[in-house]
């Protein structure tokens, strides 16, 4: 065989990474044209939340109120209500203000009541987990969730160092000794 003075001869192994290339190079040309079964995908959720998450800030004692629009997208009127976790020991309580009727295909407001009792500690409580839930005759229920986080507003005590000393004397407080003079009752 005769080779141009320009082309070296291939050796051995390049002309085997040659041949690989080569293979690999149909194998996924023959993947990438292989009649794949189709997927159906549902282009929109059953249920719609906007916003997908809130905040609201209140001072202690206070209360206020939070929309969300919730949109059904299926082809029967829903019910839906709102299943909403409190923080245990936060002080806060947070209701829907009453369960809302979406016809098919259609868009509501939801609105969340949210109140912090007076003794409620500042700080941010959640994300919380808001599942809204619509209901028909005769269907499956369609959920989906929302994020609502509540920011309790007020200062809160935080320490700071002093490197002023302390002027007052320590009280001492005498504590009663036994009632027994040996210590033991008898």
């Amino acid at each position: 065989m005769h080779t141009p003075e320009h082309c070296a001869p291939m050796n051995r192994s390049s002309q085997m990474r040659h041949a690989g290339l080569a293979l690999l190079a149909v194998f996924l040309i023959s993947l990438l044209t292989m009649h794949l079964p189709s997927v159906r995908v549902n282009a929109a959720a059953d249920v719609a939340i906007d916003p997908p998450s809130g905040t609201v800030s209140l001072a202690p004692g206070s209360g206020t109120t939070f929309s969300f629009t919730i949109t059904n997208n299926t082809a029967d009127s829903r019910t839906f209500t709102a299943s909403i976790p409190t923080p245990s020991g936060s002080g806060l309580t947070i209701t829907q203000q009453s369960s809302v009727n979406i016809g098919a295909n259609n868009t509501a407001s939801f609105v969340i009541l949210v109140a912090a009792s007076a003794t409620t500690a500042p700080g941010s409580y959640g994300p919380i987990t808001i599942t809204f839930t619509g209901t028909a005759s005769g269907v499956t229920s369609v959920s989906s969730s929302a994020f609502l986080t509540v920011n309790i507003t007020g200062s809160t005590f935080t320490p700071t160092p002093s490197l002023t000393p302390t002027t007052s004397a320590a009280t001492i407080t005498p504590t009663p000794g036994p009632v027994c003079k040996d210590g033991f009752e008898s």
